[in-house]
């Protein structure tokens, strides 16, 4: 594979035809001078005989040399090596609940999009560990496997919507379910769940299966999403507009921050609840309970290693403006023609 470390120095390469220009105009104006003192076939004869064919060759010498000086200060690179390495990491997961109560605008824009910029922040802020994403309403589903490729984890979190959900409503007995049978098969060793939601779920089958999974090395921590005054669901356009509305009475459903019950589950699971605060207050915190997670050494992943090419590329072109510089204008400064003349001095000297 082909790159340029730094392909925005190339842009140096539009200077050449200006660099032309410049040229040009100044032996335009040199000619220009040289008339008004006297007639310029004269001057010619006159003065040294000059080789245009040398004249034109000083040219294509300066501007290749000055082309390879540019090619090589952008740094061209193949990837022809490879190299194994190993790399230790912890895993975690984010849960991401798209229940349409994470619509409220409580949190402005909305909570949902609130925990969508969350989850991009941390999936960088965390980067050397693997990371996977489940987002849930009534149900649980799994948007991305345990992985490396943090762009991913960023693209799937900020498509998310509350379409995605099968069923509405918020179970997350279900999203501790789900993590627990996405991580590897066996693995007993410490692992991460962080569930950003409302918390709106009175089931306590929940918090008796964060109590079981801690036991199993799995730690929950809680992020709640919302406050404890609530908002009025809005309801998108393809669905009418409006806010969401109590079937049975009419009336609109009010969603609020279940605090409670996210640090309940929180604490059961053996984590810590966050507010929805400062993003990097929360990686920071996040950080030192990942530090202390059982990290598991992987197999060797092969990654391409570029091998930099810019010496040869200078080289040459340093050498192109060396050969334009002795070449000279002159008809009679051949190699050739001075190797003669330093010969015949030479000679005459011991005459002499």
């Amino acid at each position: 594979m082909f790159r340029f470390e730094h392909i925005e120095y190339l842009w140096a390469l539009a200077s050449l035809p200006l660099l032309g220009i410049f040229i040009y105009l100044t032996i335009r104006f040199r000619k220009k001078s040289l008339t008004k003192l006297a007639d310029l076939d004269l001057i010619e004869r006159l003065g040294p005989k000059l080789s245009r064919r040398k004249i034109n060759l000083r040219f294509v010498f300066l501007f290749i040399g000055l082309i390879l000086l540019i090619v090589g200060w952008a740094n061209p690179q193949w990837g022809s090596r490879q190299q194994k390495v190993k790399r230790e990491s912890a895993d975690l997961f984010f849960a991401l609940d798209i229940s349409k109560s994470m619509l409220a605008e409580d949190t402005r824009p909305s909570r949902l999009e609130r925990a969508k910029q969350m989850i991009i922040k941390m999936a960088d802020g965390f980067k050397g560990e693997r990371q996977g994403l489940i987002i849930f309403a009534a149900e649980a589903y799994l948007a991305l496997p345990l992985t490396f490729d943090y762009a991913a984890v960023e693209l799937l979190a900020s498509s998310a919507n509350t379409n995605q959900a099968g069923t509405q409503g918020t179970s997350l007995k279900a999203v501790i379910e789900k993590a627990e049978e996405s991580f590897q098969e066996g693995d007993n060793r410490s692992r991460l769940l962080i569930i950003l939601s409302d918390g709106e779920d009175h089931e306590e089958p929940a918090l008796e299966l964060a109590a079981e999974a801690r036991n199993r090395g799995l730690t929950i921590c809680t992020i709640g999403i919302g406050t404890e005054q609530g908002a009025a669901v809005p309801l998108p356009d393809a669905e009418g507009g409006g806010v969401l509305k109590d079937k049975s009475n009419g009336q609109p459903v009010f969603s609020k921050l279940n605090i409670d019950m996210m640090k309940q589950l929180a604490e059961t699971g053996g984590g810590v609840y966050f507010p929805l605060g400062s993003a990097d207050n929360t990686i920071t915190l996040l950080k030192k309970l990942i530090e202390r997670l059982e990290k598991q050494e992987y197999e060797e992943a092969i990654f391409t290693e570029y091998e930099s090419y810019f010496q040869y590329f200078l080289a040459l072109g340093l050498l192109f403006l060396i050969i334009e510089f002795f070449l000279g204008d002159r008809a009679d400064t051949s190699w050739r023609d001075i190797a003669f003349r330093k010969r015949d001095n030479v000679l005459d000297k011991t005459k002499m």
